[in-house]
């Protein structure tokens, strides 16, 4: 069985093979470095000083530079100094949307696998895959048009509601009270 490392692990490992090229590279404590910032090349005078950070913050290496404020993720970093390190660093990376794509993948051919089990030929099959795209694309842009309708009615009352605080509160608040002047005279 293939022992994995932690992501912690992992990313020590390339900040490790990235260090040669950071100048004045120097391990401050457990995921902390500090090197020259390779982004604005820090201080002109003095060539000792060093602003830029990698830190560690949930499990994550980040880089930050406290003179030009450059602030990126491990990956980003090495994705603009070291690109072939960027490549190798991705190469065990699986992201999110792959993780779970694959499992709605799954999802769906269970239910085209529950509606066509029964089928018995290829062709017979293939139109009822047309029919289902068809009628799937059709129900999708009736949803669409639906959505479509519902936000332009509330822009509307939106636009509605700005006209009546444009007359006044007042137009919406007065009382009206009818009176016959022949009674007063």
């Amino acid at each position: 069985m293939k022992q994995t490392k932690s992501s912690t692990e992992k990313n020590e490992e390339y900040i490790q093979k990235l260090a040669p090229l950071l100048p004045k590279f120097e391990k401050v404590k457990d995921g902390v470095y500090k090197f020259r910032c390779p982004f604005c090349g820090d201080s002109k005078k003095n060539p000792n000083k060093r602003s830029g950070y990698f830190y560690l913050i949930n499990y994550s290496q980040n880089y930050r530079c406290f003179k030009c404020n450059h602030r990126s993720s491990l990956k980003n970093v090495l994705r603009g100094l070291n690109p072939e390190l960027y490549m190798e660093y991705m190469q065990g990376e699986i992201s999110n949307r792959d993780k779970f794509g694959d499992i709605n993948n799954q999802r769906r051919m269970d239910k085209i696998h529950k509606y066509v089990s029964n089928l018995t030929s290829f062709d017979e099959g293939l139109s009822y895959f047309h029919r289902m795209k068809k009628h799937s694309s059709r129900r999708f842009k009736e949803i669409t048009e639906r959505l479509r309708e519902e936000s332009k009615k509330r822009k509307e009352k939106k636009e509605q509601r700005k006209e009546m605080d444009a007359r006044g509160w007042w137009m919406r608040n007065r009382i009206c009270i009818p009176f016959n002047l022949t009674t007063f005279l």
